[in-house]
């Protein structure tokens, strides 16, 4: 089965075994960024426990949203998810950019830029992946074609090992 052509596994019983092989490497790479993303949203959510609340209900819904995505995704990658993906994933990257450079118009630190931590990048950094993944498979259903599809797959996997090794506490920012 050509990789182009091939859907998304749906899940049910009694489905297609080859299903998970069929799926196209770039978006079952940016459903696993995705739900990356969403981890380290959990730990940024633990880590404002003490600090505002509003902060943790809304990187406890990014992480859920996240993580819906990706499942979703996983399940019927069909365009308006993969729209839904791109817009979503910009609008973080443009949130968190706004609060590390002039800061949010809410909260304990309010109009002040936040400082830039490692657990943050990265996130960012596996939120503009799944953007640029999700645009090539609206372009062409299959991402890993060409040179440039070949670097964006293997910028995706090194992002996992990174998001991984951060999530671990492999990696400290001191």
């Amino acid at each position: 089965m050509s990789e182009a052509g091939s859907r998304a596994p749906s899940g049910g019983a009694g489905g297609d075994t080859d299903a998970v092989a069929a799926l196209p490497h770039g978006i079952l790479l940016a459903c696993a960024l995705a739900v990356l993303a969403a981890l380290i949203h959990v730990q940024a959510a633990v880590d404002h426990l003490d600090e505002y609340a509003p902060y943790v209900v809304a990187f406890m819904v990014l992480a859920a949203g996240q993580t819906g995505w990706a499942v979703a995704t996983y399940r019927s990658a069909g365009r308006s998810l993969l729209r839904t993906g791109v817009a979503a994933g910009g609008a973080v990257v443009l949130l968190w950019l706004v609060s590390r450079t002039v800061g949010l118009p809410v909260g304990p630190a309010q109009d002040s830029a936040e400082p830039v931590g490692l657990l943050g990048v990265v996130a960012t950094l596996d939120e503009l992946a799944v953007t640029a993944l999700a645009v090539a498979a609206l372009r062409a259903r299959d991402a890993t074609r060409g040179a440039g599809g070949r670097m964006l797959i293997a910028t995706g996997l090194g992002l996992i090992v990174l998001s991984t090794l951060v999530l671990a506490g492999g990696l400290h920012a001191h």
